[in-house]
């Protein structure tokens, strides 16, 4: 019996499903009203408001 590794990418999207899975409520709203929005500063406020929710204050998202 032959063992097949995982390759990063079948990696990647385990642990991006996983993540997705841990979001508030509050951040899968906003990242669905992302998807909606037509204005791409709309998009920005609601996607930035998911990640400083999730990540914290120290995430720098200028850089």
């Amino acid at each position: 019996m032959t063992v097949e590794k995982e390759d990063s990418s079948t990696t990647r999207a385990c642990d991006y499903l996983q993540s997705m899975s841990r979001l508030s409520e509050e951040a899968k709203t906003h990242l669905e009203q992302a998807l909606q929005a037509d204005e791409p500063s709309e998009k920005d406020f609601h996607i930035r408001n998911v990640l400083q929710a999730d990540f914290g204050p120290d995430v720098d998202f200028d850089d």
